[in-house]
């Protein structure tokens, strides 16, 4: 799944390449963070159609995963 990044920065002066640039970090870093939420938020919800699909109850399973770990 590629997403294309529109630019949708305002027209702002910096009065230097420096401020320019933490700028240009800071929304870079947002769209990242939002870009892994995102992520999260889909695989999240795969996941739980995918553990209905089965009939798996998560609650009784991790039990399971528990109980061999210590076995």
């Amino acid at each position: 799944m590629t997403e294309k990044i529109e630019p949708n920065l305002q027209a702002k002066e910096f009065n230097s390449d420096k401020e320019r640039l933490e700028f240009l970090e800071k929304n870079i870093v947002e769209h990242i963070q939002n870009a892994i939420s995102k992520f999260r938020e889909l695989f999240q919800k795969d996941l739980d159609e995918r553990i209905k699909e089965l009939g798996i109850d998560p609650t009784t399973q991790q039990q399971s995963v528990k109980n061999q770990k210590k076995g």
